[in-house]
């Protein structure tokens, strides 16, 4: 007699939470790190782009001070940095 392994099926939101679960888990020892990393990256940015631009018009600090710059140079760095191990 064989036996032949079926995939269960769940959920797509179940997946997904399982998966967050699982990243979190495997992550816990770094999130402390990573976290105050990513606090003092958006603090010395925010503040070193204030240093380089003295004189900013109101328009300019509400955006500057708003993170955007901040999260636009993070999804930068993570989509280009990380490796492409597609073609290997």
């Amino acid at each position: 007699m064989t036996s032949t392994l079926v995939p269960s099926r769940i959920s797509t939101v179940r997946a997904t939470v399982e998966l967050i679960r699982w990243s979190l888990i495997r992550n816990a020892i770094n999130a402390p790190l990573f976290a105050v990393v990513q606090a003092l990256f958006a603090f010395a940015l925010l503040y070193g782009i204030s240093v380089f631009m003295p004189h900013l018009d109101r328009n300019s600090a509400e955006y500057l001070a708003s993170g955007t710059v901040t999260v636009t140079l993070i999804f930068y760095g993570v989509c280009n940095s990380s490796p492409d191990y597609r073609y290997h």
